[in-house]
């Protein structure tokens, strides 16, 4: 499956080895979005994290993984 253009922009990547420079410590990062399937009458089809940056659509191509990073990185401070 093609990437989403912005993932490609932002140079959407594997994790580094210092987890404070990875998706989960950005405070872009939102950890339980509820994905809403149409075929199922708006009812809660899995949880993904999700990007403020890259945007929440509820396609799998919105999915963003919490041992990710990319260049618009702003760290959080969170132990989340």
């Amino acid at each position: 499956m093609p990437q989403l253009k912005i993932k490609e922009e932002l140079h959407y990547r594997k994790g580094s080895g210092n987890e404070a420079e990875n998706c989960r410590f950005c405070r872009c990062f939102t950890p339980d979005y509820e994905v809403i399937g149409k075929v199922f009458c708006g009812v809660v089809v899995r949880i993904e994290g999700r990007c403020s940056i890259v945007g929440f659509g509820n396609s799998p191509e919105y999915m963003v993984r919490m041992d990710y990073r990319c260049d618009a990185h702003r760290y959080s401070g969170d132990q989340g």
